[in-house]
């Protein structure tokens, strides 16, 4: 399965997949896949995107913020999220949510 990122997800809320166990080792985050057989290793602005995912943050809103702390341009912060989050969508690691997530 190849997700297709398209622009209107921007407004698409990213929420965690409850079937993967995750730890946050010095603001890196490591994510075992629900077979048990791979363990992924999120550099620094996948591991913002991942504690992002929490289904009260839009995509947009996650990608601006990405561009004030790691200081890239829109363009490149949209394109980059949009590939990454696609694979772990391809994944199942997150799911995109038309509405945020109750608490």
């Amino acid at each position: 399965m190849n997700y297709q990122f398209q622009k209107e997800d921007l407004d698409k809320y990213l929420v965690l997949s409850k079937n993967h166990v995750w730890r946050m080792i010095d603001d890196e985050a490591f994510v075992l896949a629900e077979d048990g057989r791979r363990l992924h290793s999120l550099n620094k602005v996948g591991s913002f995107i991942w504690k992002s995912a929490d289904g009260h943050h839009t995509i947009r809103a996650i990608v601006e913020k990405i561009c004030e702390r790691f200081e890239v341009d829109k363009e490149t912060a949209e394109r980059d999220a949009s590939e990454f989050i696609a694979k772990l969508i391809d994944e199942g690691i997150v799911n995109l949510s038309e509405n945020p997530i109750e608490s």
